[in-house]
């Protein structure tokens, strides 16, 4: 980073020389004016406090404003701001937009425990007409390049960017082109693609969570023994088929077979004084105190089934099972999507190839994920907290306690494992993320070329809606991996007119999303699209769906003609209608479990028939991938249209309900999902 004294003289002498970075030098005549304002010409400094905030410069008069977390150092320090009089020669100047600044704290790069907030201001007049919020970015260089960071807020209006860091640097408020924005977006989804695609399915996580949670209720807290018991379970032979259960999707039943293997690897493996002595340490319920040492007697006895039965299905019973399995995914995805934070990329890319320092703040060697992770400080907090946070929010919601200090501190040390498993996966499938890279890269030139991202030129169903450029590339990335699904093709091909057996034409992606995207029919027309180019039909047959589904219908609305609610109030308290209504409107919001078959009596329609007691059987019809479901009984008028549609997994169906009720007085309506 070019911050420090030793190495960095500013507009001080002809020679600007970045030692280690491998920036050019200039003479004397070489030098021109900046182009951009000298906000803050003399170094403003400030002591920065471990116990308090402290706020650096002012936007009204140097243009910038930082403030310093308490306990952004571990002791009080000297920080100083200043708007270096000139740039690395590699900065695209003409498209700065305001004052770059440089920060120091002492004389070397420092990372900090917690982020600093930095609100730059730029000038507006500077600023090409349409630009949008979502180009602004903060520029930072980071010794060899400058990264582009998104702000965290921008006020287009006042001409204020914020955004936060963890390190001190140099750095500039600047526009972002939508090619930086696009190849930023590219990075991003390739890197999400290959780590999601390469977790281990959340089967190893889910385990480690219910080995820990299971032997913390037994109040054996041991690091060592809960490893211990992980490796005997994991290196079972029926482990193996608990992890295809989990790789299809049957997390419960998966679950539960890891709770019943645990608990005979834990009768197998824990001593009987380990028993003895953990059980002053249970905390719960007298009956969970009673199973401990229940399960202690047997094992005692060299009775390990016995044990086992009443760890796997007792101790670990079904709310933790369940609990447990939440808890791992939801930290799991917190951590793959935490790719997409540039401090976390950073990270690994100082472990990748080791950083000098002007990295990120970084100086480690190459590989040392230990250094890395100790210099990560405020990144290494935030992510801790979050999963801590998420496994909280889990407990709270079953009625469990929340994590003591000492649980916490494990999930610390399963967050430093889990990341130090993707840099060390990642690092070997580079190519893989390099290869899905140019992936992408062939399907968004395809989508340039088209003219998709022109709000003229561009298909109505993307410009009517207000989308800025990051929106649409959003959208139509997820458009590409559905039609990639949808034609079962996952290379892409920069070939023309071309239909392949295992590769999609990126144009033909394209095309596919002009058509999807138009309106009023888009949806309907890229159905035909698909049909006519690939001969393909994108909806299940009805023989595939006949069977068992089950899921949940959520009411969404309830409404009442005035009528209807003055008779409701007259009735007040009376059964009949009138309560049925209200107890439905308190059911608004609450998902509601749901069970079904469907039995098909041709290709296109059959009967529906509910688990509901006393609920009639009805017909159907099936056109065009939805089952539709008319009816008219008890009071209630209305219909069920439920969009199906396979998975890897088996079959989907989601839509709505709308039913009238009172002769039309009352109209409910709803969303219902369900899948087999």
């Amino acid at each position: 980073m070019c911050m420090n004294k030793k190495v960095y003289v500013w507009g001080m002498c002809a020679i600007m020389t970045l030692a280690l970075t491998g920036c050019v030098k200039k003479t004397a005549e070489e030098k021109t004016a900046p182009m951009y304002k000298i906000a803050i010409p003399e170094p403003i400094t400030v002591m920065a406090d471990p116990t308090q905030d402290v706020t650096v410069g002012t936007l009204e008069a140097n243009d910038v404003s930082l403030t310093i977390s308490g306990g952004a150092f571990s002791e009080a320090q000297e920080v100083s701001i200043h708007t270096p009089k000139e740039a690395p020669l590699n900065i695209d100047e003409q498209k700065l937009v305001g004052s770059p600044i440089e920060i120091l704290a002492g004389t070397e790069p420092v990372r900090l425990f917690e982020k600093t907030t930095i609100t730059f201001k730029f000038d507006k007049a500077l600023l090409p007409a349409g630009t949008e919020a979502g180009s602004m970015r903060v520029a930072y260089y980071n010794g060899q390049q400058w990264d582009y960071i998104k702000p965290i807020g921008v006020d287009m209006e006042a001409g204020t960017m914020t955004f936060e860091t963890y390190h001190f640097s140099l750095l500039a408020p600047k526009i972002a082109d939508e090619t930086k924005i696009t190849d930023q977006f590219i990075h991003s989804q390739a890197l999400d693609n290959v780590i999601r695609d390469g977790a281990n399915d959340a089967s190893d996580a889910i385990t480690d969570q219910i080995i820990t949670m299971t032997l913390t209720k037994m109040g054996i807290t041991s690091e060592e023994t809960q490893e211990k018991i992980f490796e005997k379970v994991s290196q079972a032979e029926a482990y193996k088929e608990i992890h295809d259960m989990y790789k299809s999707g049957d997390i419960e039943g998966a679950s539960q077979k890891v709770a019943i293997l645990a608990g005979e690897k834990i009768a197998e493996n824990v001593p009987d004084s380990v028993f003895k002595g953990a059980l002053g340490n249970v905390v719960g319920a007298a009956d969970d105190i009673a199973k401990v040492s229940e399960a202690a007697g047997y094992v005692a006895e060299g009775q390990y089934k016995q044990a086992a039965k009443i760890i796997g299905e007792n101790i670990a019973d079904k709310f933790l099972i369940t609990s447990a399995g939440k808890i791992a995914v939801e930290v799991m995805n917190g951590q793959i999507d935490s790719w997409k934070n540039v401090e976390v990329d950073a990270a690994y890319q100082a472990y990748k190839n080791g950083a000098n320092g002007y990295f990120w703040g970084y100086n480690v060697d190459k590989s040392d994920f230990n250094s890395v992770w100790d210099q990560m400080r405020g990144i290494r907090r935030q992510l801790e907290i979050e999963a801590i946070a998420k496994e909280n929010a889990i407990r709270t919601e079953g009625g469990m306690p929340e994590l003591s200090e000492r649980e916490q501190d494990l999930v610390r040390i399963r967050v430093k494992d889990a990341y130090q498993k993707q840099f060390e996966e990642r690092s070997k499938n580079e190519d893989a993320i390099k290869n899905e890279e140019e992936k992408l890269k062939k399907i968004f030139d395809a989508f340039k070329k088209a003219n998709l991202f022109d709000s003229t030129l561009g298909p109505q169903g993307l410009d009517d809606k207000g989308y800025g450029y990051e929106d649409k590339l959003g959208i139509l990335n997820h458009f590409a991996q559905k039609m990639m699904k949808d034609t079962n093709r996952f290379e892409v091909s920069d070939k023309e007119g071309l239909i392949m057996e295992t590769k999609i034409s990126a144009n033909d992606l394209a095309q596919g999303a002009r058509i999807y995207f138009s309106e009023p029919d888009g949806k309907k027309q890229y159905q035909q699209y698909l049909k006519d180019r690939f001969n393909i039909d994108p909806f299940p047959p009805l023989k595939d769906l006949s069977g068992s589904w089950s899921g949940s219908m959520t009411i969404t609305d309830v409404i009442m003609s005035d009528a209807f609610k003055s008779k409701m109030t007259a009735e007040s308290g009376a059964p009949g209608e009138g309560c049925d209504v209200a107890m439905l409107e308190e059911m608004k919001g609450k998902p509601n479990p749901i069970t079904f078959e469907l039995k098909p009596t041709s290709d296109t329609g059959g009967m529906f028939v509910s688990s509901d007691e006393d609920a009639k059987p009805m017909p159907f019809t099936y056109e065009n991938g939805e089952i539709i479901i008319p009816f008219d009984e008890d009071g209630a008028k209305g219909e069920m249209r439920l969009k199906a549609e396979k998975t890897d997994k088996g079959f989907n169906m989601n839509g709505g309900m709308s039913a009238d009720y009172a002769g039309g007085e009352v109209t409910i309506k709803g969303t219902v999902g369900a899948s087999r």
